[in-house]
């Protein structure tokens, strides 16, 4: 039963006593002015006296090749499965841009990067970077001979004079003229004016000046650290490049060198195959081609001498016969070449360099073909992953099983290829023996006549095909 004559309780409501606040912020006005005039001279100090930071960026277009086209079966097996194939490449591509060892290359490319230099305002506060602009040059033979970031402290005194110090030394102070050479304290360098017949010392400024030797590894690892790299779309292959610095020409100039040192990179590897094929070749033609000369001029000789220039039916029956056996027997022979190339460089003779391609012999062996691009396709993608990773990385490890398992099944291939061609080359040769038979009952002028034809077609067959191969590889290159 409830009792009506329970007071009811309200909690009191809360109010804000603006009155009591205003009086206190009127009382102490002084503490708030002062606060807020200290706020603003650092503001104002902050904007006026550093230095300005730009960014800048560029756009690039990842090799389709490294993206897209590797050897790899996963989009016939799980639907979709190019796309996270493309975006795994695209990371591993995004990877060398930022790898220590591509950053390096570029590093030594760009030698106005080997020295900074550093002005100073008349005051002695502001202090601006200089790239490419600044009244002098540090001239120098060798980074080696220079300790590098050290600072060296140079005031401009007249047109031909300047005054070198040193920060950490304030007893050491030197006047030298522009073009002196300066041989000590772990430098040798000089310093001449930028442009011929321009004064490098000015009225209106404080010619004041410091700068220091980079180091190009140490150089390398900032600028990589520093560099942001991001698709424009969730699966494109198109990537922003950005990095902000102080002088936004100098991180321009690092972009488009970063970028024309990763196109170079992405040639290499084309090009040492091309290189690898059109070699292989010359040797070949090189042992051909003596022969070839010899034998052409035998045959003219031949023919001249004995006033003989045509076969009769039977002897040239006989003669195309010939020749079609020994024109198989001899691209047999180009083939079993080409594997005896493969087990040597199976076995160690050149195990880490691009393989040249099957089909340039004319092989179709599709299980040959497929092996040695898988095998291509993964010593490409481990010296990728060296780019940015130690060599013990799981991933490199893995590589390394599948890399071994992939050049075992190639070194059986190769060992049934090879015992393949050697019993065709052993049939072409009873065919070739049984043709001679026929030739031997020939009168003895033809019989000499074929003999000497046949060297000569021979060798001329061989050396046709292997000049086509060659500027199938050339216009390759």
């Amino acid at each position: 039963m409830v009792n009506s004559n329970t007071p009811d309780f309200y909690p009191e409501e809360e109010t804000i006593d603006i009155k009591r606040y205003i009086s206190l912020f009127l009382s102490n006005w002084y503490w708030f002015a002062g606060a807020l005039f200290i706020a603003l001279t650092i503001a104002y100090g902050i904007n006026r006296y550093s230095e300005k930071v730009y960014t800048v960026s560029s756009t690039l277009l990842i090799r389709d090749d490294q993206v897209g086209s590797m050897s790899s079966n996963v989009e016939s097996v799980i639907p979709g499965g190019d796309i996270f194939r493309r975006q795994q490449n695209l990371k591993n591509e995004m990877g060398i841009l930022k790898s220590l060892s591509l950053n390096y290359q570029v590093m030594q490319a760009l030698k106005d990067f080997d020295v900074s230099i550093v002005g100073i305002g008349r005051r002695g506060i502001v202090e601006s970077r200089i790239y490419k602009s600044a009244p002098f040059t540090v001239k120098y033979h060798s980074l080696g001979d220079q300790t590098t970031g050290k600072r060296v402290n140079i005031s401009i005194v007249s047109e031909s004079k300047y005054v070198i110090s040193f920060k950490d030394s304030a007893e050491f102070s030197r006047e030298m003229a522009f073009g002196e050479r300066f041989n000590e304290r772990g430098f040798d360098f000089s310093l001449e004016s930028r442009f011929y017949g321009s004064n490098a010392f000015d009225k209106g400024k404080s010619n004041k000046y410091y700068f220091w030797f980079e180091d190009p590894a140490t150089l390398a690892n900032s600028y990589r650290n520093r560099l942001a790299v991001s698709p424009i779309e969730k699966d494109a292959s198109l990537v922003t490049l950005s990095i902000s610095g102080f002088v936004p020409e100098q991180e321009a100039d690092y972009l488009n060198k970063l970028m024309e040192v990763y196109l170079e990179y992405g040639l290499v590897i084309k090009n040492e195959t091309a290189a690898k094929t059109l070699k292989f070749i010359d040797d070949q033609l090189g042992i051909i081609s003596d022969s070839l000369g010899q034998a052409e001029s035998n045959l003219e000789k031949y023919r001249l001498a004995n006033n003989f220039f045509d076969l009769s039916r039977e002897g040239a029956n006989i003669q195309n016969k010939l020749t079609s056996s020994e024109n198989i027997k001899a691209t047999l022979g180009l083939q079993l070449q080409y594997y005896r190339y493969l087990s040597e460089y199976l076995n160690g003779a050149g195990g880490g360099e691009s393989i040249i391609s099957p089909a340039l012999m004319g092989i179709t062996d599709q299980v040959l073909i497929k092996l040695v691009n898988d095998l291509s396709m993964l010593q490409n993608e481990k010296e990728t992953i060296g780019f940015n990773l130690n060599l013990d990385q799981p991933l490199a490890n893995l590589l390394d099983a599948r890399i071994k398992e992939t050049k075992s099944a190639l070194r059986e291939n190769v060992n049934n290829g090879m015992s393949s061609l050697s019993r065709s080359i052993n049939e072409e040769n009873s065919k070739i023996s049984d043709i001679e038979r026929q030739i031997r009952k020939l009168p003895t002028t033809e019989r000499n006549l074929i003999g000497i034809q046949r060297k000569f077609d021979l060798n001329n067959t061989v050396y046709t095909y292997l000049l086509e191969k060659r500027a199938e590889a050339g216009i390759a290159k």
